[in-house]
C-alpha cells in the first residue's frame, strides 16, 4: 500500500474537537497519507494547533488563508494535494481506524472513480452513538459496484433531487473516496458563491464525469458528529443567495447536458431550496420579522419564475397547499406556520 491518499480537512473555530478529528486520521492502519489541515482565518487557537500538528508528524501540510468559507478552504487544500486518491473530513468529525484502508482497497480492487459509504452518527438529539446514517427511502441506494449505465440508469434521474422534494443520494462531500486524477483532470471544484450546502453541485458534477463507482453499505469509517454550536443552528440570512447561486449555475452546467433530460429535477431543486430558505424563518422570534423574511423570498423573481406542477410532485397534502401559499406569496400565513 504505497500509494498516497490525501486527507482535507477544514478548519474553522472547533479548537474543542480538532484534535479528536486530526488524531483520528493520523492514527489510521493506511499510514501513506498527506494530511492538509486547511486553517480558514480560525479566530479561536485552531491555527497554532495546526502548526503544532505539522511540527509532530512530516505528513501534515498547514495552510493559514483569510476566511471564506467551507467551499474555499476545500478548494484551497484540493489545489495542493498529491495522492492518487483525495479525502475530505469535517474537523468535528472522525474516523475509524481502518477507514481510509477499507476504502482504498476497494478503489483498488474495483478500479472505480470514487468509493462511497454508509457513515454514523454521533451525538444526534435522540439517536444512540454510533447510529447508521439513514436517508429517506428515495434517496437510498444499493451497495455493490455501479457502472456507467448503472449511473445512468439508477443515480441520474435523481441526481439533483426527488419528486418528493428530497436531495439525491449523493450528496455530502466527505461522503466518498475520489480519485484525484477525476477531479483535477475535470477541474470539479467547489463553488465559493454557493455558501451552504455547497456539496450538492460538486458531487452532482463528480458523478457526471465518473465512470464507475462502488458504494459500501456497511455503516462505519465516518462518524458524524451534530455539534450543536456550529452556525448552520443559527439563522443564515444569506441562505436564500446561496440557494439562488447554487440555481443558477446548476440549470446552466445541466439543463443543456445531451445524456440526460434534468429539466424536471432543476425544478425539484428549486422548491426543494425555497422550502430550505424558508425553514430559517424557525430561528426568528418576531412573526413581523418571519414575514418579511418568507415575503423576501416569496416575491423574488426566482420563486416566481419556479414551476407549480403539482401532478410532478409526490408529496404530502400539506407540502402541496405550502407550495401554493409560496406561489400566491402569502408570506403572512407562511410565518404563523
Amino acid at each position: 500500500m504505497t500509494d498516497k491518499i490525501s486527507v482535507v480537512i477544514p478548519v474553522y473555530s472547533v479548537e474543542k474537537y480538532l484534535h479528536r478529528c486530526v488524531d483520528s486520521v493520523i492514527n489510521q492502519t493506511y499510514s501513506s497519507l498527506e494530511i492538509i489541515l486547511v486553517d480558514d482565518g480560525s479566530p479561536d487557537q485552531c491555527p497554532a494547533i495546526c502548526d503544532q500538528y505539522a511540527e509532530q508528524d512530516n505528513r501534515i501540510k498547514v495552510i493559514h488563508k483569510t476566511n471564506g468559507g467551507l467551499a474555499s478552504a476545500r478548494n484551497a487544500g484540493m489545489k495542493v494535494a498529491t495522492g492518487k486518491y483525495l479525502f475530505f473530513v469535517d474537523s468535528d468529525d472522525w474516523l475509524d481506524p481502518d477507514g481510509l484502508e477499507k476504502l482504498y482497497r476497494l478503489a483498488e480492487e474495483y478500479n472505480v472513480d470514487f468509493v462511497r459509504y454508509r457513515s454514523v452518527r454521533e451525538n444526534w438529539p435522540g439517536l444512540p452513538s454510533q447510529y447508521p446514517t439513514r436517508v429517506e427511502k428515495e434517496r437510498e441506494m444499493h451497495g455493490g459496484y455501479y457502472s456507467k449505465t448503472d449511473i445512468v440508469e439508477e443515480i441520474y434521474p435523481r441526481l439533483f433531487a426527488t419528486s418528493s422534494l428530497t436531495l439525491g443520494p449523493i450528496v455530502g462531500a466527505w461522503g466518498s473516496l475520489y480519485k484525484t486524477s477525476l477531479l483535477k483532470e475535470r477541474n470539479i471544484m467547489f463553488h465559493e458563491e454557493i455558501k451552504y450546502s455547497e456539496d450538492v453541485l460538486f458531487s452532482a458534477e463528480v458523478v457526471v464525469n465518473a465512470d464507475s463507482f462502488y458504494y459500501l453499505d456497511d455503516a462505519g469509517i465516518y462518524h458524524y458528529f451534530y455539534n450543536d454550536s456550529s452556525i448552520s443552528k443559527s439563522f443564515r440570512k444569506d441562505r436564500w443567495e446561496s440557494c439562488k447561486a447554487m440555481i443558477q449555475i446548476a440549470e446552466k452546467e445541466f439543463l443543456n447536458r445531451t445524456e440526460y433530460d434534468f429539466k424536471n429535477q432543476m425544478t425539484y431543486l428549486r422548491w426543494f431550496c425555497i422550502f430550505l430558505s424558508l425553514n430559517e424563518r424557525k430561528y426568528l422570534t418576531q412573526i413581523k420579522e418571519k414575514e418579511v423574511y418568507c415575503r423576501s423570498i416569496m416575491k423574488d423573481p426566482v420563486t416566481k419564475e419556479t414551476p407549480l406542477n403539482l401532478s410532478l410532485m409526490d408529496v404530502s397534502f400539506k407540502r402541496k397547499v405550502l407550495m401554493i401559499i409560496v406561489k400566491q406569496s402569502l408570506a403572512r400565513i407562511m410565518s404563523l406556520i
